[in-house]
Formats: C-alpha cells, structure tokens, sequence
C-alpha cells in the first residue's frame, strides 16, 4: 500500500530528478564546520586582483556549476556559467526575484553614479 499519494507519477520522477545544494561541487575551502570558507583560496597570491581567472579555473576543473562561501558563517553563493541555465532559472524565480546585495558593491556603484543593473536590483519598479 502507497503510504504517500502524489499527483501523478512525473512529480515523483521530479523530487527524485531535483539536485540538492550538497550535491553541487565546493570551491577549495580552509576552515572546520561552520568555519569554512573559501576566502584564502581566492585571496591568495593578489587573488581579488585576478577573480574573473580563478572563477574560470574553478569552472573548468569543477564544472559549470559550483558553489562557494566567501567568509565564515555566510550562505552559500552558486556560480553558474552556463548562459541556457542562468536564462532558466531567471524565468522561473517568479515576478520579483531577490538578489544578493554586496555593500562595497552598491558603495562603488553609487560613488561613480553608475547604474545598477536590471539583474541586481531589487526594486520592484525595476522589474516590471
């Protein structure tokens, strides 16, 4: 007997399908449990100076999609290279996705007076 009723057999196909966050490959990261980051990876040998090369080195031994955590005790930020899945997952996030806001980020770009950006704001105005 079925203890579990889904609506049909393509969602049991589907939550079985999806990937967990666990199964997407880890940036090198130094550091014990919630301690671990990725920081010293990237700021190794003038690492911020050469970022757009490290993330390149890291999608080619990794794959196109990896995850990483900058500092301690952050979430988990999910780089993907792939442009067909970058398009997918903003045509699913709904009417008003909620972006990731750097402050140093938003301080630059305020500074210089330069535009946001479509993808990186989170101002409902800007979306519709």
């Amino acid at each position: 007997m079925l203890r579990t009723r889904l609506k049909s057999t393509l969602a049991a196909v589907a939550a079985e399908a999806a990937p967990r966050l666990r199964d997407i490959p880890v940036a090198p990261e130094t550091g014990f449990g919630p301690l671990r980051s990725s920081y010293a990876y990237f700021a190794g040998n003038d690492g911020f100076r050469l970022l757009f090369e490290r993330f390149h080195k890291l999608h080619a031994s990794l794959g196109p999609i990896f995850r990483l955590r900058f500092l301690p005790f952050q979430a988990y930020t999910v780089s993907i290279s792939d442009q067909d899945a970058v398009a997918e997952i903003y045509r699913h996030e709904g009417a008003m996705p909620q972006r990731q806001t750097f402050g140093f980020w938003k301080l630059y770009r305020d500074e210089r007076k330069l535009p946001v950006g479509l993808a990186n704001t989170n101002e409902y105005a800007s979306w519709k």
